[in-house]
């Protein structure tokens, strides 16, 4: 379940009056969601169980920008992995990756992460400890929206590109978001895989 990543008290002060503390709660726990989903990873800090397909060598790219600290680094078979360091952006460095070839039959010696699907299970703390305020904004400027437009009105948007979109309520009621709170989250999401 995600955090929310913004307070009741957030959004009063976002609004600039008082807020039903019950309704705030389930509108910024569903807003918040919808951030953890378009950025990729949970921006609060707790601990996170992942599997991980490799592809083989030296690096392990794990789901988060914020990493914390690493648990346990463990492969299919349940042994765990030594030798790596991790960086804060979510990757782990096998030191030691060499690849030996010798022998008229070309033995090889692999010192490196494993390959396959699920090849490691990684439990570690990622996450900000106090939600950066930019992501809050971006929070209570969702549910605002909802609370303030009442249900079949349209209503003008003015976008990060300095155009105006048009959207109707049900459009925007399920926390969706206009382009300058994408361009806010933008720094906090995954980078997309290259297929």
């Amino acid at each position: 379940m995600t955090v929310s990543y913004a307070t009741p008290t957030d959004l009063a002060t976002y609004l600039r009056k008082d807020v039903d503390t019950a309704n705030a709660e389930m509108l910024l726990a569903g807003a918040s969601a919808l951030v953890q989903s378009y950025c990729g990873w949970d921006l609060a800090s707790g601990s996170v169980t992942e599997r991980i397909d490799s592809f083989g060598g030296s690096l392990l790219t794990l789901r988060t920008l914020m990493l914390n600290s690493v648990t346990s680094v463990t492969d299919a078979s349940g042994n765990a992995a030594s030798g790596y360091t991790w960086s804060q952006k979510g990757m782990l460095h096998m030191d030691e990756f060499m690849v030996s070839w010798w022998g008229w039959n070309r033995e090889c010696v692999y010192n490196g992460f494993n390959r396959g699907f699920g090849a490691y299970t990684v439990v570690y703390n990622s996450g900000y400890a106090t939600i950066p305020s930019d992501v809050v904004l971006a929070v209570c400027s969702m549910v605002a929206r909802t609370l303030t437009v009442p249900p079949g009105v349209q209503q003008e948007i003015s976008t990060a590109g300095g155009r105006t979109e048009s959207a109707r309520y049900f459009e925007i009621v399920g926390f969706g978001m206009t382009d300058t709170e994408k361009v806010i989250l933008s720094r906090y999401m995954l980078p997309k895989p290259v297929a």
